[in-house]
């Protein structure tokens, strides 16, 4: 039985049939929802669905963050890294992000190295696991704008950066945003 009550922004209110708890709620009402519409779970405690006669003590964004990097904003030199773009949460209100990451790799046969925390490629290792260096970022009303600059040495040839965000909720970027470098 549900103890705290649970609504979706798009209307849906699970039952005693749906689901036993509000964190289930948050599940289907993703489900059930519009895909296209960042879902809000508003979660009652009795006591003030009494004082109010409402719903809505505090309220969830349920969007995950997304990132995009600028195409004028991406130089890589032997000596010098430099990405930038922005990250925003959907149409939620807030479009802060907790932070920004960014990895950038080089494919060596099936696996990657990548640029560490010193400027320098890592050993090879699994492509699956990147290592991330955290982004400077600053925040506007509509987006989140992140920038990394840093001294490198890397050597000649094809890079690839994924930059991925997470919000202030602690939501990550699902599939993090991609763009290929030359270094020459």
């Amino acid at each position: 039985m549900l103890s705290t009550p649970c609504t979706a922004s798009c209307g849906w209110r699970p039952t005693v049939a749906h689901t036993p708890s509000c964190a289930a709620a948050v599940a289907m009402a993703v489900r059930l929802c519009s895909a296209s519409v960042p879902t809000v779970i508003s979660r009652v405690t009795p006591a003030a669905q009494a004082a109010t006669g409402t719903s809505a003590t505090n309220r969830v964004c349920q969007a995950t963050p997304r990132s995009s990097s600028a195409k004028q904003g991406a130089k890589a030199t032997r000596r010098r890294l430099r990405l930038s773009g922005s990250a925003n949460d959907g149409s939620c209100a807030t479009a802060k992000m907790a932070k920004v990451q960014v990895a950038v790799s080089r494919r060596q046969g099936r696996r990657c190295r990548f640029v560490s925390a010193k400027g320098r490629l890592t050993r090879a290792r699994a492509c699956s696991k990147p290592v991330y260096l955290r982004a400077r970022t600053r925040y506007t009303r509509s987006a989140t704008i992140w920038t990394l600059s840093k001294r490198v040495r890397l050597p000649k040839g094809s890079y690839t950066a994924q930059v991925r965000a997470t919000d202030t909720a602690g939501h990550v970027e699902k599939r993090p945003r991609t763009r290929r470098l030359r270094v020459g």
